[in-house]
């Protein structure tokens, strides 16, 4: 529990950090591939199993799913890649989010692979007082699944054409503390998920809000 709320102010910290830096748009003509819409079409595929993960109180297994967001017709065969988490106090929430759908399709069409995950949640969540026992669990598995959604990645590297060393991880609100979290700590992982031969570290770490 000690470790969560390090992480929690860990997490705050990086907001901050990542707040005060200017975002800089990458130079060159356009249009200019992942920075610029180089495609027209997006191609989702729903569902997608990535991880089974036990729900705290019960035991009980469940299958965790994402919904993929790519460019159609695209050829490139290393290609970035974005885990995007809802928001939602850890109560509320999944992968359908508007706001993460908006992005999801954004990206695609500027050529990278996107997946929009769906996380444990908890009855109680998080309030906006301090952080209860079960808020700080709600936190550790909601991070925990998102790890796992990154090695999923990696270990599918190949056959969803991705860069296994460009991938990257966002939210919003719940999502934003999740995704920072990832960033914040590569080596705490938990007992479940899936993949285990593969490392969950990222190369960025983003809060939307």
């Amino acid at each position: 529990m000690r470790r969560a709320l390090l992480a929690l102010v860990a997490a705050a910290a990086l907001v901050v950090a990542v707040g005060c830096k200017p975002i800089l748009r990458p130079p060159g003509d356009a249009p200019l591939r992942y920075r610029d819409a180089v495609f027209t079409d997006v191609t989702k595929t729903a569902d997608v199993p990535f991880a089974t993960a036990t729900v705290r109180g019960t035991g009980n297994p469940v299958t965790l799913k994402l919904d993929r967001y790519e460019p159609t017709g695209d050829s490139a065969t290393s290609r970035p890649a974005i885990v995007w988490v809802h928001g939602g106090s850890f109560k509320y929430g999944d992968k359908t989010s508007a706001e993460l759908v908006d992005q999801a399709n954004e990206f695609a069409k500027k050529g990278y692979v996107n997946v929009s995950i769906d996380y444990r949640l908890s009855p109680q969540g998080c309030a906006a007082a301090a952080p209860s026992y079960e808020c700080v669990n709600a936190i550790v598995d909601a991070k925990h699944d998102a790890q796992a959604a990154v090695r999923y990645l990696k270990a599918n590297a190949a056959a969803l054409k991705i860069d296994p060393n460009r991938i990257a991880v966002n939210g919003t609100s719940a999502g934003a503390i999740t995704s920072l979290n990832v960033g914040y700590d590569a080596t705490e992982v938990g007992s479940g998920g899936s993949n285990p031969g593969y490392d969950s570290s990222v190369r960025s770490a983003v809060a939307l809000s």
